[in-house]
């Protein structure tokens, strides 16, 4: 499967957060447009804190709705669970083998049949 995202991780959120707003809508439409180009079935949505001065449990979906395109998109999702995983299953055998338990909402594609996945 593909990954739904030019982005593999949103390194870009700690610098922008307290930057210009021209900045986050210019990422927050990049990632609209990922979903308009790739229409991901399912959606894990992580639940952390963002570091370098970001917020505790930073809303990923309430910051990239202030681009119309997404929120209008994220409407054709609705939450199906949450799961915790623990990242040492990942790294086991490197630097980063030790506990991390990670936490993300997970969203489904409302099936639609005028909508084409």
């Amino acid at each position: 499967r593909k990954h739904a995202s030019r982005f593999p991780s949103f390194w870009f959120l700690p610098g922008i957060l307290n930057g210009k707003d021209s900045l986050k809508e210019k990422y927050a439409q990049m990632v609209a447009e990922d979903f308009e180009r790739y229409r991901p079935g399912i959606v894990l949505v992580g639940k952390f804190t963002v570091r370098n001065g970001g917020p505790k449990d930073f809303n990923f979906v309430s910051f990239f709705s202030r681009n119309a395109a997404f929120a209008s998109m994220w409407k054709k999702y609705e939450f199906e669970k949450t799961i915790t995983i623990n990242r040492r299953d990942y790294y086991r055998g490197t630097a980063l083998d030790y506990d991390d338990m990670l936490t993300f909402d997970v969203y489904r594609r409302k099936t639609n049949r005028d909508d084409p996945a």
